[in-house]
Order: C-alpha cells, then sequence, then structure tokens
C-alpha cells in the first residue's frame, strides 16, 4: 500500500508548507476542545459544593464561549487549507490525466476504453483526494490527538479507569483494520466493474441509432443490466464488511461507558475523583471514540487510495509519444514525401499490412488512391499521421526520416479528413473552426461554399450557429462529412489528406467539392483516397493497393488503358452512375 502511495509524494513535498500550517492550527484546535470540558467539569464541581456564584458562573460562561468561537475560527482555516489541497490533487491529476491521453498513440486506446478512462478519472481522482484530505486528517488525528486525549484523562482524572475504558475502543480500532483489508479488496473489484460499466453506456449511448435501427433495445439492456449487476453486487459486498461491522462497535462502546459508570461511581464514593472529574471523563471518552475509529478510517482510505492511485499511474505510467517533441523542426514547405521498401504491420495484426511500398509524393501534386476494402489504403495514409509506431525501411520527409521530426509542428503542416468525421457537440462554426481558431468570417464562409455546406447552412434556423449535438448527431452523413472538409479547408494546411470521406455525398456535389479543393489548393499537395474512381480522375498520379502492396501506378488516363482493376472498376461505376442518371 505505501509503495502504491508513496507515487504521489511530489505533491506531498509540493505542499508540505501549507500543509503542515493547516495541521498546526488543528493542534491548536485540539487544546481548545479538550479544554472545554475541563472548564465544565470545574463549573460541575463548584455548583455540587455550592461554592457557584453568579460572577463565576458567568466567567465559566465566558470561558467557554470564546473557546468555541475560537474553535470555530481555527476549524474553518484549517479545514478549507486542507480539503482546498485536496482539490488541488485532484485538478492537477485530472489535468495530468487528460494530457496523458491526448498524447497517447492509437495502440493506448486498444488497451483502455473510454469507459475505463472516464472512470479513472473521475471516480478514481475523487479517491485520491479522500486520502490526501480526509486521510490526513484522520491519519493526525490517530497519532496526535488520541495521546492528548488519553494523557489529559489519565492525568486530570484516572489513569485506571482511563485504562479500564479504552480497551473495548482498542478492540474496534482492530476490528476496523481487519474490516479494511476486505473493503480494499471489494473496492478493487467495484472500481473495475464500475468501468465496464461507464464503457457500456458510452458504447449504447454512441450506438443507439443502430441499436433502434435493429430493434435491440431489450438484448442492449439486458447487457447493460449485466454490468449494473456486477457493479451492484460488489459494491453490496463491500457495504456488507461496513454494515456488519459498525453495529458491533457500537456494543464495546456501549462497554466502555459502562466500564466508566461503574468503576466512576466507585472512585467518587472512595473520594478519589469528584463528580465534575466524571463529567469530564465521559466527555472525552465521547471525544475519544473518533480518534479510534480514525485509525482505521485511514487504514480503510488508504487502501482506496492506493488502488486508485495504481490504476491513476497505470495510465500515466503508458509509454506515450513524447519523443515526439524532441525532433528536428522543419522550417521550409512540405516538398516531397518519400515511401522507401516500406512495410508495416499493425501491432495485433498476423500479417503484413503495407508491403514494400515505394512511392514518392512532390510539392503541388494529388496522389489518389484507390483499392478493395481492407486494401491498406487508410494505413497508408495514416503512416504520415504517425499513429502507430513507424515500420521498416523509409518514410521520410523533405529527405528527413519521419520519426526524427517534431511531430507537433510536422502535424500543424497537415489537414486530414478521416472516414468516422468525428464532430464535436458544439454549433457548425465551432466545428469547423476547429481547424483554425483565428479564422476570420470571411475564411469561414469560403471554407463553407468550398465544402458544399452553404445551402444546407442556410437551412437551418440558427445558420452557421445551430448546435449539432454530439458526434453531430443532428446532421446526415453526408453533412457531417462536408462540416468536416470544411474544418480541413479552413486550415489551409500544406498537406491535405481526404481518406474516402465523401462516401456519403452524391455524386454531382462530391464533383463540385473536388473541383473547388483542386482549384482552391493549386501549388499545396493533397492525398485522396476513395471507392469512387471519378473522384480520382484528375488526380496527377494514382495507386493501387491490394492487399498492402501498389499493384497499378499511374495516370488516370493510363490506367484506364489497361486490363487491369483500375480499368474495370471504372467501367463498371460509369455504368452504374449512367443507371442512376
Amino acid at each position: 500500500m505505501l509503495k502504491k502511495l508513496s507515487k504521489l509524494s511530489w505533491y506531498f513535498k509540493e505542499r508540505a508548507v501549507i500543509n503542515i500550517i493547516a495541521l498546526i492550527i488543528l493542534l491548536i484546535v485540539n487544546f481548545i476542545t479538550i479544554a472545554g470540558p475541563l472548564v465544565l467539569g470545574a463549573a460541575v464541581d463548584s455548583i455540587s459544593t455550592g461554592e457557584i456564584t453568579t460572577k463565576l458562573l458567568m466567567s465559566y460562561v465566558l470561558r467557554l464561549s470564546v473557546l468555541a468561537v475560537s474553535e470555530y475560527i481555527l476549524s474553518c482555516i484549517w479545514s478549507y487549507i486542507l480539503f482546498k489541497n485536496a482539490r488541488i490533487l485532484e485538478y492537477r491529476l485530472s489535468t495530468y490525466l487528460m494530457n496523458k491521453i491526448l498524447k497517447m498513440p492509437s495502440t493506448f486506446f486498444e488497451k483502455f476504453s473510454s469507459g475505463d478512462l472516464m472512470n479513472r478519472a473521475s471516480s478514481d481522482i475523487e479517491s485520491v483526494g479522500t486520502f490526501s484530505g480526509f486521510g490526513l486528517l484522520a491519519l493526525f488525528d490517530a497519532l496526535f490527538y488520541l495521546p492528548l486525549i488519553l494523557i489529559v484523562m489519565g492525568i486530570r482524572v484516572s489513569w485506571i479507569l482511563t485504562l479500564y475504558c479504552t480497551i473495548p475502543l482498542t478492540i474496534v480500532a482492530f476490528m476496523t483494520n481487519y474490516a479494511g483489508k476486505y473493503i480494499y479488496a471489494f473496492f478493487v473489484r467495484q472500481q473495475e466493474a464500475g468501468s465496464n460499466m461507464s464503457a457500456k453506456v458510452l458504447e449504447y449511448i454512441n450506438g443507439v441509432r443502430p441499436v433502434r435501427a435493429y430493434v435491440l433495445e431489450e438484448s442492449s439492456l439486458k447487457d447493460f443490466e449485466e454490468s449494473t449487476k456486477d457493479v451492484y453486487e460488489k459494491t453490496l459486498k463491500a457495504e456488507m464488511v461496513t454494515a456488519s461491522f459498525w453495529p458491533i462497535s457500537n456494543v464495546f462502546i456501549a462497554i466502555s461507558y459502562a466500564i466508566s459508570l461503574i468503576c466512576g461511581a466507585g472512585l467518587i464514593s472512595s473520594k478519589a475523583i469528584t463528580l465534575g472529574d466524571m463529567v469530564t471523563f465521559n466527555i472525552y471518552l465521547s471525544y475519544l471514540i473518533w480518534p479510534m475509529y480514525a485509525i482505521g478510517e485511514f487504514i480503510n482510505v488508504a487502501h482506496r487510495g492506493a488502488a486508485s492511485t495504481e490504476r491513476i499511474y497505470e495510465v500515466l505510467e503508458e509509454e506515450d509519444d513524447e519523443k515526439i517533441y524532441k525532433g528536428r523542426l522543419i522550417k521550409d514547405e512540405l516538398n516531397d514525401i518519400k515511401f522507401a521498401d516500406y512495410s508495416f504491420k499493425y501491432p495485433q495484426s498476423k500479417e503484413v499490412n503495407l508491403k514494400n511500398i515505394n512511392l514518392q509524393i512532390s510539392r503541388g501534386r494529388t496522389l489518389g488512391i484507390a483499392g478493395r476494402t481492407g486494401s491498406g489504403k487508410t494505413t497508408l495514409v495514416r503512416q504520415l499521421l504517425q499513429e502507430y509506431p513507424i515500420g521498416s525501411g523509409e518514410l521520410s520527409v523533405n529527405q528527413v526520416n519521419i520519426e526524427n521530426l517534431l511531430k507537433p509542428e510536422f502535424m500543424k503542416k497537415i489537414a486530414y479528413v478521416s472516414q468516422d468525421n468525428i464532430l464535436f457537440s458544439g454549433s457548425i462554426k465551432d466545428n469547423i473552426l476547429f481547424g483554425n481558431e483565428s479564422a476570420t468570417d470571411k475564411e469561414l464562409k469560403r471554407a463553407i461554399n468550398l465544402a458544399g455546406l452553404e445551402s444546407d447552412i442556410e437551412g437551418f434556423s440558427d445558420k452557421e450557429d445551430t448546435v449539432i449535438g454530439e458526434r453531430g448527431v443532428s446532421l446526415s452523413g453526408g453533412q457531417r462529412q462536408r462540416v468536416a472538409i470544411a474544418r480541413a479547408l479552413i486550415k489551409d494546411a500544406e498537406l491535405l489528406i481526404l481518406d474516402d470521406c465523401l462516401s456519403a455525398v452524391d455524386a454531382k456535389t462530391e464533383s463540385r467539392i473536388i473541383k473547388n479543393i483542386y482549384e482552391h489548393r493549386q501549388g499545396k499537395t493533397n492525398i485522396i483516397t476513395s471507392h469512387r474512381l471519378s473522384v480520382l480522375v484528375n488526380a496527377d498520379k494514382i495507386i493501387v493497393l491490394d492487399k498492402g502492396a501498389i499493384t497499378e501506378e499511374g495516370t488516370h488516363l493510363q490506367l484506364i488503358n489497361k486490363d487491369t482493376w483500375y480499368a474495370k472498376q471504372y467501367r463498371i461505376q460509369e455504368l452504374e452512375e449512367e443507371d442512376d442518371d
């Protein structure tokens, strides 16, 4: 447990001074708290002996009032400092976690699901915050407040009475420690089950349309109920341990009060202590319950914090793309992209996905990539995005190996439109400006026109300020694709990659968009992959992929004059378009 929690040592060192100030104030509060029963006991003795006067009574009341106000003010101060630090730790961990996630390659998201990451970023960080705030309080009270009360009880009243009455409470402390081990094990399982449930929620929310289309509401609900049942059962087991513990602990607390009553009565009869001492002792006994519990509470919170710390650092310690910030900066324009005997295999794949690719793309040229589904078109363009570790052979930009480039700066030179068309839950304008936040209204309008979106936007009541919902749920497939294209075009990058992103657009609109791109991006490099070969007709060079290898290459005119896959496929698509007309 301590080894796992030691990963947070950087934070406790950083906030050591402010935490020490909070704990010193807490210690002062403890002394004030202990002083109250002494005043009250003295008042009881004065009343029982008949020595009380109005002046003396008001003196006791004034002292108790001063102690109460002082305790309140100082408690507010230490509580604010201590729990503010806990919130700061949660904030820092959340920031680190998000920063880490944004740097991770695609392989990371094959290992961690979105729901799991959300659970680690919420529930686990909250547990760590609880440990750094409430856990620190419990530890301090167990180490300092507990012995302080015991010493005052022994010196001020009776050591024998203190010893007898604290034996049952000591048993409670050991029981809390014992129960904590089980609670820790159940907590880890509960967090894992919670991650699985969160993943299910995200899957069904994002996939609500196909779920309804295939009338799978009942089976999806049943699947979700199984995951929630798993969380329920594992949470219930932890609660059962807790529920069975507290009633037993209350029994031992009652035993302590019974011992106090029996032994205290005897000591009063023998004049060993006064009635005021007895009152003071019982108040201290009630104070003693919390620090006794605090021992076990700290252990429980520490166990949970350790489990959550391990889960958080399991993500933070994943190897990321940090090396991309140590590469070479390309100051010149992208003049040349070259693949030489380049091969690539996905980490989870048994076969080579790209085989001996030899390809050169010069500045200002457009490369078209065609091929059957699964032929490797997307895999090839993703090599430039470096979503996976680079394969074997040469992949260079301006005669520099792509692995040696400063990736953030290199990616600024690229605008990429994927097949998935990921949109955010803001407005159409917000989604387009995501490609260039500093773009002017004129540039926004131009990107909208180039992407063929102007007529669609005119049909919306709020025009480009129309909110499109999560993942663009309120837009059609073609509209989502064109918003994504406008987002790429407004960036006006040196290299534009369109990865089969016009599949949901009709042929006429597609032709218009492609024409706009060629006219608008003269002198800049483009890579376009498409199943619809009419998109590639005007490309400077076209390659055809099959099973990860280049099987054909040339211009459109060169390829259609051959009796190969491209020529046959182009003629088939021409006939299909004629039939559609």
